[in-house]
């Protein structure tokens, strides 16, 4: 009769192996810096949005580019995966303000818009990694 003693050994190194290697994947730090184009489900793809961020930290700082201007975040923050910033929209006879929180998932940043009564979603695919400076 065989008795293994170590039989045991090889499964568990290789599970210790995979726990590792998943842990340093959840633990890895998320940057959010760089450009990042917006796009929403109907939209004409020459209206896309451009977002330019820097990330510090928790904070986080930049500008949403748009057809219609400019407009700096306001308020950004982020919390692993998720990020939040305000953007208000100036023009002569009203200010918007939207609000944008999203969820990064794989590659691609899923946001859910709120503006006034109207609330879209908006998916964000980045374009361009900028280092820290």
């Amino acid at each position: 009769m065989n008795t293994d003693k170590h039989g045991w050994a090889r499964p568990a190194l290789l599970f210790c192996l995979a726990a590792g290697i998943a842990l340093a994947q959840f633990g890895r730090q998320i940057d959010f810096t760089g450009v990042w184009k917006l796009e929403m489900d109907g939209a004409d793809p020459k209206a896309a949005s451009l977002l330019d961020v820097k990330m510090d930290g928790k904070l986080l700082t930049g500008k949403l580019k748009t057809p219609h201007g400019e407009f700096p975040i306001e308020n950004g923050s982020v919390d692993g995966a998720d990020l939040f910033f305000n953007v208000v929209i100036k023009r002569e006879e009203y200010a918007l303000r939207a609000t944008y929180r999203g969820h990064l998932f794989s590659e691609e940043i899923q946001f859910t818009v709120e503006a006034g009564e109207r609330m879209r979603q908006m998916i964000a695919k980045r374009v361009e990694t900028k280092g820290k400076t």
